[in-house]
């Protein structure tokens, strides 16, 4: 049957009907479509690269905090609440989130792992961030892990950033680079790169990945990375100074994943501190917090 406009002598006019595309200009919508753009960036707080100044004469603390996990039925919660109030009793700590805050499986992201979670993830970012706020003034960056990336992966909520806006801290997105100007007078920079996590994991070796992504991303003094849940931490002289590359530990016992793959048994609850000089380029690594209160003379 053909279609016609004209029907047992009637004749139908169709007033102002739009036909495909006549009405578009594409030198006009890029120039709105661009400006959209610019304002969506604009509100974005990601960043990859930060520089923040901390005045003081004195030698200071970095804390690298990753894999808390808070949620986990196998999560180590007592020790992770007592080595946050040991952060908060030594003068001159500042911290750095490196991810995986929350266990935080959804039902569209690795569901079987709901059966293994205690809170609700609603419960679960609110437990983060009243852990958070015990540090809060102290935080430097938040990142995101693979677990937040949940979230995102879901309805695009961005813990990192939420994170980053309450404890009024950049948000490093999945990583980046700090340029940390320390000192009063004449101020020594260090710079510390972290991620979640990297490429070129060494079961042999493992600062490995640490050390790759200073070959292949950037230059820094001080590296970080999550994800691995067996800490390490090496001060080495490499390529003409020294440096310190960091695994942090994790708050989590073998979950029925880790048992799959061969791990089995209880988290280690580390967290490493690099202590940085402000009048002379100087860094002192320490393999966990309870290192620093001990030699400080703090009761743990």
């Amino acid at each position: 049957m053909q279609n016609n406009s004209k029907s047992a002598g009637v004749h139908i006019d169709f007033k102002k009907m739009k036909k495909d595309h006549q009405n578009f200009k594409l030198p006009k919508f890029l120039r709105v479509l661009t400006q959209f753009q610019r304002q969506i960036q604009n509100i974005d707080t990601q960043m990859s690269e930060i520089t923040v100044a901390i005045s003081t004469d004195q030698p200071i603390y970095i804390a690298f905090i990753g894999d808390l996990h808070l949620g986990a039925v196998t999560g180590r919660y007592q020790v992770a609440y007592k080595k946050f109030q040991l952060m908060r009793e030594i003068p001159a700590l500042y911290a750095i989130n490196l991810g995986d805050t929350v266990d935080n499986f959804l039902p569209n992201a690795h569901p079987s792992g709901q059966f293994e979670n205690l809170l609700s993830p609603k419960f679960q970012k609110l437990l983060v961030e009243e852990f958070f706020n015990i540090l809060k003034g102290r935080w430097l960056a938040m990142i995101n892990g693979d677990h937040e990336n949940f979230s995102m992966i879901s309805d695009d909520f961005n813990f990192a950033e939420y994170l980053a806006n309450k404890m009024n801290c950049p948000n490093l997105g999945f990583g980046g680079v700090i340029h940390l100007r320390l000192g009063k007078r004449k101020r020594i920079q260090y710079d510390i790169a972290v991620r979640h996590r990297y490429r070129f994991n060494s079961s042999f070796n493992l600062t490995h990945t640490v050390k790759r992504m200073r070959e292949q991303v950037c230059d820094f003094d001080v590296g970080a990375i999550a994800h691995g849940h067996q800490p390490a931490v090496e001060h080495a002289f490499v390529a003409g100074k020294d440096r310190i590359f960091i695994r942090t530990g994790a708050f989590k016992d073998a979950d029925r994943y880790a048992q799959k793959l061969g791990w089995n048994g209880p988290a280690h609850c580390i967290i490493p501190v690099v202590k940085l000089y402000p009048k002379k380029r100087r860094m002192q690594a320490y393999f966990d917090v309870s290192f620093v209160a001990e030699e400080l003379g703090i009761s743990y």
